[in-house]
């Protein structure tokens, strides 16, 4: 990941196609997108799939538990139809899939979901990305304990901290030398909390960001990248007010 304003597509082009799916993955990359961001959860068998909710029932699969089921009845479902007729093809992709498609095109911001022992997720996700190039993923998480168990594992992995209230307390629960980058939601951004993670050597990347005034903010504000369900708008928006730090 390089130092320049970074654009997070936020589920991948998830204003386009299906959050999460391997569509909304590619469209992202094809877009430009910086990073890509997916939601991750563990299923029953240890294996990881994309998928934000808890339950499939958004997607028209019932109250089935992600992390109750096979992978290989999840693989039967149909993802994309509840978005659009034509993405009735769309299957939920594993973390494997998605880290092959994604690693040496643009960078990977993983946002872990399973709450188990942090030990274990820690295990499995490093297991699952074994022989991947990590200085290209980001492992971002709402849980210290998790985040303080990957980097037991895997010392200098990048980890991203994940939190939507009390910013400036929150940046003190992680100690920085394990962090590589925050992740406020847009309503706590301040140039305050940008510059106290700049003074401490992380970055901030802030999520979700869908407006291009909020945008402009947010660059005038000190932030280093932003979470968007609109990737190639927002390298346009960037482009309009004459950011100089963007990375293409």
């Amino acid at each position: 990941m390089n130092r320049g304003f970074q654009i997070i597509a936020h589920r991948g082009a998830s204003s386009e196609c299906p959050e999460n799916s391997m569509c909304a993955i590619v469209r992202a990359l094809e877009l430009g997108a910086d990073c890509v961001e997916i939601d991750v959860r563990m299923t029953r068998t240890g294996e990881w799939v994309v998928i934000h909710d808890e339950t499939l029932e958004r997607f028209g699969g019932g109250k089935l538990k992600v992390e109750e089921a096979d992978p290989a009845a999840l693989k039967k479902i149909d993802i994309g139809s509840w978005f659009g007729s034509q993405f009735k093809s769309e299957r939920m992709p594993t973390l494997r899939e998605t880290a092959r498609r994604v690693i040496g095109s643009a960078a990977l911001v993983l946002d872990i979901k399973t709450r188990r022992a942090p030990e274990v997720l820690a295990a499995s996700l490093l297991e699952t990305l074994a022989g991947q190039d990590l200085s290209s993923v980001v492992f971002s998480s709402f849980s210290p304990a998790l985040l303080k168990a990957l980097e037991k594992r895997r010392p200098g992995i990048r980890l991203g901290y994940l939190f939507k209230n009390f910013p400036l307390l929150r940046t003190r629960l992680v100690p920085p030398r394990l962090l590589y980058s925050i992740h406020p939601r847009k309503e706590i951004f301040s140039s305050r909390l940008a510059a106290e993670a700049k003074a401490r050597g992380l970055r901030t990347f802030v999520w979700t960001v869908n407006q291009p005034d909020i945008l402009e903010r947010l660059v005038r504000g000190g932030a280093d990248g932003v979470f968007t369900d609109h990737p190639g708008e927002a390298r346009r928006w960037l482009e309009s007010i004459g950011n100089t730090r963007l990375c293409r």
